[in-house]
């Protein structure tokens, strides 16, 4: 009786090691996302703060839709 405990014990600790390494992974994932993200803000912030200073209104037009179509596609990815 004490056998079947220590096998059952043994497969629940297995089971809650296999969860907490998915949600690691999980956590790692949305991690990197949004660092590419900030990254990419960053970016694009810079590039929208010197577009005017060269007068172009394309680019600066062209770089807030790039901007917020990552939003738009970082958010749906991460389920925001």
């Amino acid at each position: 009786m004490e056998k079947s405990t220590d096998i059952q014990l043994d497969v629940l600790m297995n089971r809650l090691n296999q969860l907490r390494s998915h949600i690691e992974h999980e956590n790692d994932l949305m991690n990197h996302r949004l660092s590419w993200l900030w990254t990419l803000q960053g970016l694009l912030f810079a590039g929208v703060g010197l577009a005017p200073v060269q007068g172009d209104k394309f680019i600066s037009l062209l770089l807030c839709v790039v901007g917020f179509v990552s939003c738009i596609s970082i958010g749906y990815i991460l389920h925001i």
